[in-house]
C-alpha cells in the first residue's frame, strides 16, 4: 500500500475533504463587549501621580542622606585609625631617638675635624690629609 491509497481511504471513511467544514452553519456572533467607564478622572490621576512622585523623591533624598552619613562615618573611622597609627609611629620614633641619645655612653676620644677646614678641597683629599687618615 502506498501513501496515496491511505490518504484516499481516510478521506472516504471520514467523509471530510478539508479540515474545516465550509457547509456548517455560522456560529452566533458574540455580543458587543461592555464599555467600562474609567473609575478615576484625569485630574485625580494627575494628583495621585504628583503625590507618588513627591513621596518617591522624599524617599530617595532620605536614602541618599543615609548613604552619605554612612560614607562620612567610614571616612571618619579611617581618619581615626590613621591618626592612631601616626601617633604610634611618632611615639616609637621619639622613643628610638631618646634611646639612641641616652645610649651614647662615650664620646669620641678626639674631636671630629670640622668640615669648614676642608672648604674648596676634595673631601677624600681632606680625609687623606687628616692625621687619622
Amino acid at each position: 500500500m502506498n501513501i496515496e491509497s491511505l490518504l484516499h481511504r481516510s478521506r472516504a471513511v471520514a467523509g471530510v475533504l478539508y479540515a474545516e467544514d465550509f457547509d456548517a452553519p455560522d456560529l452566533p456572533s458574540s455580543p458587543e463587549p461592555e464599555a467600562i467607564e474609567p473609575a478615576f478622572s484625569l485630574a485625580e490621576l494627575e494628583e495621585a501621580r504628583a503625590e507618588a512622585r513627591a513621596a518617591a523623591r522624599l524617599d530617595a533624598e532620605e536614602s541618599q542622606a543615609a548613604a552619605r552619613l554612612r560614607a562620612l562615618e567610614a571616612i571618619g573611622a579611617g581618619l581615626d585609625a590613621a591618626r592612631d597609627t601616626a601617633r604610634e609611629d611618632a611615639t616609637a620614633a621619639s622613643e628610638a631617638i631618646a634611646r639612641t641619645m641616652l645610649g651614647a655612653d662615650r664620646l669620641p676620644a678626639e674631636p671630629v675635624r670640622p668640615l669648614w677646614r676642608c672648604r674648596g678641597a676634595n673631601p677624600s683629599a681632606c680625609r687623606a690629609a687628616s692625621p687619622d687618615g
